[in-house]
């Protein structure tokens, strides 16, 4: 017997998928609700199921404002210019070219960082800020 840990009743083994990672080979939730979770991801034309969960048509901007969800496909054809600037950061970033600071240069303080660009001209010159700073 085990207790699942999303609706928190008590079942049998074999109401739980198994998982070699776990310690008693289980995974923590039921069958049942691993489903219902399964069940809000929206599956792609590859038949693959996507991070974006199907009832999250919008997001949230960081100063609060509902703008409407869109594809990486859909964003790199409608701004070209700042897709392939936040793509040559990205990849500068990631090869050691280019260092992430962990301070925002605007408020100096110690948070998640953004690059954010004020001439999408100049890739490479990039403001590094906190989210409060956008």
């Amino acid at each position: 017997m085990k207790v699942c840990s999303q609706c928190g009743t008590e079942k049998a083994l074999k109401e739980f998928y198994r998982d070699s990672r776990k310690a008693d080979g289980h995974r923590a939730y039921c069958k049942v609700c691993g489903n219902k979770t399964h069940a809000k991801y929206v599956k792609t034309p590859d038949g693959k199921a996507s991070k974006r969960r199907a009832d999250r048509a919008y997001r949230l901007t960081p100063a609060g404002k509902q703008i409407k969800w869109i594809s990486n496909a859909e964003y790199s054809r409608r701004y070209p210019k700042q897709y392939k600037a936040h793509t040559l950061v990205n990849n500068c970033v990631r090869d050691g070219r280019l260092l992430r600071p962990f301070v925002c240069e605007c408020c100096g303080q110690v948070k998640k960082i953004f690059g954010h660009h004020e001439n999408y001209d100049k890739p490479l010159d990039v403001a590094w800020l906190c989210q409060n700073a956008l």
